[in-house]
């Protein structure tokens, strides 16, 4: 059951770190990312910084040393560092910021 919430409710992928596994959410109704243990236990919620409008974060996606978070309200994607969660910067990505893939 807990599973299958965390499913209907964000989108989450699984981000090796360099200390375990762990996977983030898009809570899109909060503005903000959670980051999981690879128990399912709540590390970190981490908040997007603002914006125009409140953050509402879509998808989630590791890129080499970053965890890139597509803010649609904000035309933006946000750059965290995947080690700390720090905001490593933004840049400006047009309407509609929705699936992202890395590859």
């Amino acid at each position: 059951m807990k599973r299958q919430l965390l499913s209907l409710l964000a989108v989450a992928v699984i981000v090796p770190t360099v200390s375990a596994q762990q996977f983030v959410t898009a809570n899109r109704g909060g503005g903000d990312i959670t980051v999981f243990d690879r128990e399912g236990t709540v590390l970190q919620t981490v908040a997007l910084p603002p914006g125009a409008s409140t953050p509402e974060p879509m998808y989630v996606v590791q890129v080499g040393d970053e965890v890139i978070v597509g803010d649609r309200a904000n035309d933006r994607i946000v750059r965290f560092d995947r080690n700390t969660y720090a905001v490593n910067g933004t840049v400006a990505a047009g309407g509609g910021v929705f699936h992202m893939w890395a590859n």
